[in-house]
Formats: C-alpha cells, structure tokens, sequence
C-alpha cells in the first residue's frame, strides 16, 4: 500500500521538488530583499483587442513605485484598445507610449516595443495582469542586481468575476507554480519558464536575443534560447501577479492546447538542450508525467486498489495544503480551499491535451493555431 505512495513516478517527482523548493527558500534566505532602486524600469504591454483589461493593467504599472515608463504596442487591435490608452495617456502624458503596427503576433509586438525602452531593465507582461502596488518587482529587480540576466515571477489568479472553473485551478496554481518553478532552480539551475506575465530582464540581452514567432509560446522558447546561449535565469516567489483564467472550460482547453502543443514544438527545436542537466532534470520529468500522467493515474485502480484509495486520500491532504498556501497568497480567499479537490480536473486536462495535442506537435513539429480566450 504505502509502496504506491511514494514509487509512483508523480508522486516522486512531487516529493523531489517539494525538497529543492526548501533548499532555494534557505539558500535565498527566504527572499527577504527587495532592491530600492525605484523608478528604474520600463515595461512592455503587447496588445492586440484588450480594451476590457488595458486600462487596469496600463494604470497599475503607472502608479507602481518602480516603474518609469510603459511601452503599449497596439498590434492591429480592432476595438477601443487605441481609445482606451488615449484616456490614459491624457492623464499619465509622456510616461505612457503608445505604438502601433500592423498585426504581426505577439513577439513582434514585444520586439517592436524593446526599440522603445530607455531603461538597463525593462519589464514584460500581458494586458490582463493585476499589478499589486508592493514591492514585488523589487525582488525581480534584486535578483538581476545579484547576477541573473532574467527573472521570472509567479502568476496567480484574478479573481474579479472569475467563475467556477476559474476558482478550481486559483486554489492550487500559486502552490505549485512556486514551488515547481524555485525547485527548478535547485535541480535544472534555471526555472522552467519565464511567463509572459512576469518577467524581468536585461533590456541588452533582450536587444540581442528576439523573441521568437516560430511557436505559439514564446516566452518558453525565449527562456530555453537563454538557457542554451548560457544566460542565468532566476526565480522569485514573492513577485505574484494576478492574470484572468480562461472564461469557460472550453476556453481552458483551448489555452492547454496551445500551451502543451508548444512545449512539445520546443522540445524539438531545443532538442540539443535535453541533454544538459537543464533538461534532463526540468524538461523531460514534466514531459513524460504529462504523456504517461493518465496510465500512472489509472493503473493503481487496476492493479492495487487498496494502495490507489489510500493514495488518493494522501493527494487530497496535499491540494489541501496547496490550496490553504495559494488562498493565502490571492488576498486570504480561505473559501478557496474548497475547490481544492476538484484540481484533478486541471490534471486530467492537462494529460488529455497531451495525449490528443502534444504528441503529433512533437512527432509533426506542427502547432495548433492561437486562440485568444475572450476577456472579462
């Protein structure tokens, strides 16, 4: 029975990372410090049809205390999204730069924006973001005073008007997004990704290395490019920005789908890199749970159901613990808890879309085209 619980590759693989995470958190110090170095950073804002969301994102990089310009480049949008800024910029004037160009994807946008940055660092998220006015950029800003060229954040969950599906995965995704991502430091020496919505970076090595639009996840393609050029990527867990989940399920689906179908697309063209310990370590553990996750899940209901029954209740005292981590870190919503149990569904999407989406994109190096999920 209790052989399951912890020879069960996702159990271990848990178990692995949960250790390294403590050792980060000591190494760090618990991440007490936070550079003072205030109005020192510019910030880019790919849009492309945000004008339910740009302006609370915009108006929160302007009022935080680090923050000296915002760089929005308008992609083509075919809404108020022009509009919107123009509001703003009466009231922020030359602090707010809007660019606009023709559609040509969102890291086209962002290339276009680093043209613009006037600043050694410059910061990157997306037009759905809630910015806290803390000093969470500070600690980003700290870790590249100490030595990384790049430093990622933690993205948690908005939770104005967010739904039922919503509510599942912001019970867990603080909790394992910062324990997987610190822990990946440990073990890969660089975290797994620098997302989109939270990222720092040099603006030189940004000038140097482009983003590219040869996948659908550009920021993963971007961190594993610095990884293999020998750039140092760090991580932080007290820099938390909160973005909008996916407004229904099937939206949800659709951001999985993009999401895993590139992970795979970028394992093969980071194929050199899965040699390193980077990928031996970060890269293939997370892919082969997410393409064996629905046999390793499944068999021990076959074959040992004593043990599976028992692990599973193991699993519901972990999302507990996760969710009580997470509802602290999204404003103290202890409800949240509540919808810890039901994160197996995040899980058995996640193992779907692998099975259905991430395979034939590894095996064709074909992507399934963006969706942009419908703001709120």
């Amino acid at each position: 029975m209790s052989h399951y619980i912890f020879t069960s590759p996702r159990t271990l693989l848990f178990i692995v990372f949960f250790i390294a995470y403590w050792i980060w958190f000591i190494i760090k110090k618990g991440e007490k410090e936070y550079s003072n170095n205030y109005h020192s950073v510019d910030a880019i804002i790919p849009a492309y049809n945000e004008e339910v969301t740009i302006s609370r994102t915009v108006t929160d990089l302007l009022v935080n205390d680090y923050i000296k310009n915002v760089i929005v480049v308008d992609d083509g949008s075919i809404d108020r999204t022009v509009e919107v800024l123009n509001e703003i910029k009466s009231i922020y004037g030359e602090r707010l730069r809007i660019i606009s160009q023709k559609n040509t994807g969102k890291a086209g946008a962002i290339n276009n924006g680093i043209n613009y940055i006037k600043t050694e660092l410059v910061f990157l998220t997306d037009a759905d973001i809630r910015i806290p006015k803390n000093n969470g950029l500070g600690y980003l800003i700290k870790a590249i005073e100490k030595g990384a060229d790049a430093v990622a954040g933690i993205p948690g969950s908005d939770m104005t008007k967010i739904n039922f599906f919503g509510k599942i995965r912001a019970s867990i995704k603080i909790f394992f997004a910062t324990f997987r991502k610190c822990g990946g430091e440990i073990i890969g020496g660089h975290p797994f990704c620098v997302s989109g919505s939270v990222g720092m970076y040099r603006t030189e090595i940004l000038k140097s290395v482009k983003f590219s639009d040869r996948t659908c996840v550009e920021d993963l393609d971007l961190t594993w490019e610095l990884v293999s050029r020998g750039y140092k990527i760090a991580q932080s867990s007290r820099a938390i920005v909160y973005s909008q989940e996916a407004l229904t399920f099937l939206d949800d689906i659709k951001r999985w789908r993009r999401w895993i179908s590139g992970y795979a697309v970028c394992m093969r063209i980071h194929r050199k890199l899965l040699k390193t310990r980077f990928g031996l370590t970060i890269i293939m553990p997370n892919f082969v749970i997410g393409l064996f996750g629905a046999f390793l899940m499944v068999s021990p209901f076959v074959f040992n159901i004593q043990g599976a029954i028992f692990g599973a209740i193991i699993w519901c005292v972990v999302l507990f613990c996760a969710s009580t981590y997470s509802a602290n870190k999204q404003g103290k919503k202890w409800w949240l808890i509540l919808y810890s149990p039901l994160s197996i569904l995040i899980i058995l999407t996640v193992f779907f879309c692998w099975v259905v989406w991430g395979v034939p994109s590894m095996v064709t190096g074909v992507e399934k085209g963006w969706n942009k999920v419908k703001r709120y």
